[in-house]
């Protein structure tokens, strides 16, 4: 039986604009489909900003419950599977390990981020009042005015 499609082995190659487009369709439905989670995770940054100060808060805040247990890697099925106590451990778990830790790092990442900004005369008034170098910057700097 003959192939009408493929006659020679050319034929199996795909050219490099076809590649372009299906990585770039690839990347557009990928787009679209985020579109819904990203809502989600503004809706949840309004609601944490609005309703805990701290990571230990979020144990208390059972409206959300079933959200933080699946992005700390619980599924429905998993759940179901549970005690309450395993997802109070599960959760306890996550925010020290995890979400603490991130959180730190952002912060600490952000501080430097402003404060190079402000030596690079781009942002003015700003230190991290946690960092003795930035600190006694920013006194030099109020001393001067």
């Amino acid at each position: 039986m003959t192939n009408i499609y493929i006659q020679c082995a050319e034929d199996l190659i795909t050219t490099r604009e076809a590649r372009r487009n299906g990585f770039l369709d690839y990347a557009l439905r990928r787009s679209i489909e985020s579109e819904p989670f990203i809502d989600r995770a503004k809706i949840l940054k309004v609601y944490l900003n609005t309703h805990s100060n701290k990571a230990s808060d979020l144990l208390g805040l059972n409206e959300i419950r079933e959200s933080l247990l699946e992005a700390a890697g619980l599924s429905v099925k998993a759940k179901a599977h549970l005690s309450d106590e395993d997802k109070d451990n599960i959760l306890a778990n996550f925010i020290e390990k995890i979400l603490v830790p991130m959180g730190a790092a952002i912060e600490s990442a952000m501080a430097y981020e402003i404060f190079d900004l402000y030596v690079s005369a781009k942002l003015a008034n700003c230190a991290n009042l946690t960092n003795d170098h930035q600190l006694a910057t920013l006194c030099d700097w109020l001393v001067k005015q």
